[in-house]
């Protein structure tokens, strides 16, 4: 493999997390389908989602359902490929409203540590197994006539 194919790999697996803090916000189950291997697998505290069919039908509505919105924040990710797989390492901060008032909301702030797992199929890159390792959290209040 080239230097350059291995750093074009690292950059499209690079933005498989933008995306999923993307579709995380959006509440948008098409690009969840469109970033996880047909076998993924989403690991968080309490809970695992095995396979697309459920990751879609469950992360997209469920963050509708519970948050009044949500930020996801990617700071360091780092990846190492090997072959036509590759693992990584996501942090992020992720904020989640709960609406309190008309102007003020609770907000939920994650430090989250991402172990990725990724497969190429086809071609392209696509998580195969994401666990969420929650470093710690705190609760703000936050103003909402702002926006």
């Amino acid at each position: 493999m080239s230097s350059s194919t291995i750093e074009d790999d690292k950059r499209e697996l690079r933005e498989l997390a933008l995306r999923y803090a993307r579709a995380c916000d959006a509440h948008d189950a098409a690009e969840f389908a469109a970033i996880f291997t047909e076998d993924g697998e989403i690991v968080s505290p309490g809970h695992t989602m095995t396979g697309r069919d459920q990751i879609v039908a469950v992360v997209p509505s469920a963050l509708k359902s519970m948050y009044l919105r949500t930020m996801h924040m990617v700071h360091n990710d780092l990846v190492w490929v090997e072959g036509d797989t590759a693992r990584g390492e996501t942090y992020c901060t992720a904020h989640h409203l709960t609406k309190e008032s008309d102007t003020k909301a609770s907000d939920y702030i994650m430090s989250i540590i991402y172990d990725n797992q990724f497969r190429k199929v086809d071609g392209r890159w696509y998580f195969s197994h994401r666990k969420l390792n929650l470093r710690w959290s705190k609760t703000d209040t936050v103003d909402l006539s702002a926006g």
